[in-house]
């Protein structure tokens, strides 16, 4: 089963440090035999990566040269065909951020999701990835609600809307063809805020208060408060989201069934059902 991992935090530079507390407390497999991808931000602009893991890492040795508000990471088995970037989330399109577990799109029904994009969305579909296609979805009830999909203050409000709409679409095209109802966790960002949904799947989140120990800064709870290094880590704050979370030392809440679930700029998590 795919694992997802989302973090919003509020000191790019510290990000690693994130990762290194997240490491003993999620299970995202980044080991050989699996496929990572991961999705951050830098100077306002969505990266990826991805890739086979050639080697046993670690969170914060995997990616802790990364400097970012948002971290956004998949791990899953490598596919039959072998390993293909465009087949590997996460998907981005201008700056937003997209991933998923599961199964998204209902069975048959990738044509009629294409053709309800806007012509701007279909040229945007890179590969035939059904998460690519759920996370332009959104992005069109994004459009069609704000008109402003690239507004970067725009409402954490309205993404989750788009979210719930999508799915719900969804379940409306799966129940006219009479199969199965998407089992899906998937998690949507434009680096700002999130917004995301468990259906079917596991989703916890947990509230990250600052760090009172560090060991890759040589932070303790012996450091004397005067190190210029304290102060930073004692003002972090994040929302951490997991679909394999482990309860080791941090409190995780599990997001319950059918629900969506946002987190704003200022960490403000909203739980409301589909």
């Amino acid at each position: 089963m795919a694992q997802l991992v989302a973090v919003l935090q509020n000191d790019p530079a510290l990000l690693r440090c994130q990762l290194q507390r997240l490491e003993r407390v999620v299970d995202l497999a980044v080991r050989p035999g699996k496929v990572v991808g991961v999705g951050y931000f830098e100077n306002g602009k969505v990266l990826l990566r991805k890739r086979p893991v050639a080697g046993e890492l670690s969170l914060a040795q995997a990616f802790g040269d990364v400097q970012s508000e948002l971290f956004l990471a998949v791990s899953h088995g490598v596919a039959p065909g072998g390993f293909r970037e465009e087949d590997t989330e996460p998907y981005r399109f201008r700056n937003w951020v997209f991933a998923g577990t599961g199964q998204i799109l209902p069975l048959g029904e990738r044509q009629q999701v294409i053709a309800e994009l806007p012509a701007f969305l279909q040229r945007g579909l890179v590969g035939p990835s059904d998460a690519e296609l759920a996370f332009l979805a959104t992005l069109g009830h994004v459009q069609a609600e704000s008109r402003m999909l690239d507004a970067l203050d725009l409402s954490v409000d309205v993404a989750g809307r788009a979210l719930a709409r999508t799915l719900k679409r969804l379940d409306e095209r799966a129940r006219e063809a009479g199969v199965p109802l998407s089992q899906t966790s998937v998690v949507v960002s434009n680096g700002r805020m999130i917004a995301a949904v468990r259906r079917g799947r596991p989703l916890s989140y947990a509230l990250l208060e600052g760090l009172s120990e560090c060991p890759l800064c040589g932070i303790d709870r012996a450091t004397s408060e005067r190190d210029v290094r304290v102060r930073p880590h004692r003002m972090l704050k994040a929302v951490a989201l997991a679909t394999q979370p482990r309860q080791d030392g941090v409190q995780w809440i599990e997001v319950p069934e059918g629900h969506l679930i946002t987190v704003s700029r200022s960490f403000d998590v909203r739980l409301t059902p589909l």
